[in-house]
């Protein structure tokens, strides 16, 4: 709708309009006048200064009114409104690379896949096995006499016996959690209804249990599996070489978390423990913001939404994991003094990284067509 400044304006407008035509008019019937050599009267000269005078002085009040300021404001207003959205709203999914030294992760597999090479241990220890086999025969069961729920597998010594490790496999959707509780000892735990590890054993091993110690030598390279059914398998082992040894690479992943439970001192009637954060230190990197870098710090909590991506490389160094992956989420959340952030990047961010020079001309446009009308404006009041 007008505004009571254009209604008025509007005939004003108009009027002078009609004039300047009649001004035109007149004055080319005077200019053939001239042309046909007739000479002007005093009376039609007059009349033709007096319309030159009304035009001047009509086109002097008409640039008098004021200009409406209201246009610049609507438009300052709404595109502020437009920005802030912007600014403040989160894209809904970001591709992201972890870069963390950490002492726990746990890991959801994509597909069936190998989570580590074959490994050369020292010692081997396994919570929670219901089932303990050497070269197919029952050593061990929960059925029967013995207690396995601990079983503990020691090679006499290095060089002369060995533990043979072979390769861990997950299955689809099996979640395992990965674990560098000290500075000697590597703890991987499967969280699935059945559980088997396989290892080749050499030389004079002792097979240690809750209710046995025995002791064998094998003179040619022997399979020890232990099987788990109905609660997690727990695997904890001393590597030979346990310094700079890598454990995944290339494994796709439908899930990464970094949470560690922690026991507090207590009495004997009494355990607990809280959640922790075990990352060390690291960075997140935002590959869709041209590769802005968010440090991560020693204790922060960081939590991923609908992760799915790729473990490129777990290194075990001495008491820490060095984890290197990629991957889309839709949440990105750091925890610090007990506030959780958002670190996703915002939709103000990726408009000026992905259409950067669509974004430059519209805010040219925008910003040259505010300071038009705001000094059409100023140039009245002054």
């Amino acid at each position: 709708m007008l505004d009571e400044h254009d209604k008025a304006s509007q005939p004003a407008e108009n009027e002078l309009v009609n004039l300047d035509m009649l001004i035109k008019k007149r004055t080319r019937e005077l200019r053939g006048q001239v042309l046909a050599n007739r000479s002007l009267s005093e009376d039609e000269v007059q009349e033709l200064e007096q319309l030159v005078r009304l035009s001047e002085i009509e086109h002097a009040g008409l640039s008098d009114q004021k200009p409406p300021l209201w246009p610049v404001i609507v438009v300052f207003m709404f595109s502020m409104v437009i920005v802030s959205l912007l600014a403040f709203t989160r894209v809904s999914k970001t591709d992201i690379q972890v870069n963390v030294e950490t002492t726990a992760f746990q890991s959801r597999s994509k597909e069936s896949s190998e989570i580590s090479p074959m490994m050369v241990l020292s010692e081997l220890s396994v919570q929670n096995g219901s089932a303990l086999f050497i070269d197919d025969v029952p050593l061990l069961d929960a059925s029967g006499a013995g207690d396995i729920s601990a079983v503990k597998v020691l090679s006499a010594a290095k060089g002369s016996s060995d533990i043979s490790l072979a390769p861990l496999l997950a299955k689809k959707d099996q979640v395992v959690a990965f674990e560098v509780p000290d500075r000697t000892h590597i703890l991987i735990e499967y969280f699935a209804s059945l559980g088997t590890a396989e290892a080749s054993l050499r030389g004079r091993t002792t097979v240690k249990t809750a209710t046995s110690n025995e002791s064998r030598v094998f003179s040619i390279p022997t399979l020890l599996r232990v099987q788990a059914t109905g609660s997690p398998l727990e695997l904890r082992f001393t590597q030979e070489d346990a310094k700079n040894k890598t454990l995944l690479r290339g494994i796709e992943l439908s899930s990464l978390t970094f949470n560690q439970l922690h026991s507090l001192a207590s009495d004997e009637a009494h355990t607990s423990s809280v959640l922790i954060s075990p990352i060390l230190g690291g960075n997140l990197v935002l590959e869709d913001v041209r590769g802005r870098m968010i440090p991560i710090q020693d204790g922060e909590f960081v939590r991923f939404g609908n992760f799915r991506g790729v473990v490129h490389s777990v290194k075990i160094k001495t008491g820490r994991i060095l984890l290197r992956a990629t991957g889309t989420v839709d949440a990105i959340d750091f925890r610090t003094a007990g506030r959780w952030r958002s670190m996703m990047p915002t939709k103000l961010e990726y408009l000026r990284t992905h259409h950067e020079l669509s974004f430059l001309w519209a805010s040219s446009l925008y910003l040259f067509g505010l300071l038009v009308g705001l000094l059409k404006w100023l140039r009245w009041i002054t």
